[in-house]
């Protein structure tokens, strides 16, 4: 994770909604890649990513430390 991603995803946890559509956008397309690697189909692919965003949003993780989001 780069100190960019650090730094959105401790606004993030203070409810700041600019800073998730900054990591969803950066993120995205790395999300929805290995998704559809694995499922081999658009609309789904794109439905799990949607929903990995969702929960990332709704229950950020506590530490950042030794993880990467993509």
């Amino acid at each position: 994770m780069t100190e960019l991603d650090d730094h959105l995803l401790r606004r993030v946890r203070r409810g700041d909604s600019e800073a998730f559509e900054s990591l969803f956008l950066r993120h995205y397309g790395a999300v929805y890649r290995v998704v559809y690697g694995l499922v081999r189909g658009h609309e789904w692919a794109d439905d799990l990513a949607q929903k990995t965003f969702l929960k990332l949003y709704r229950k950020p993780p506590r530490s950042t430390e030794g993880s990467t989001l993509m």
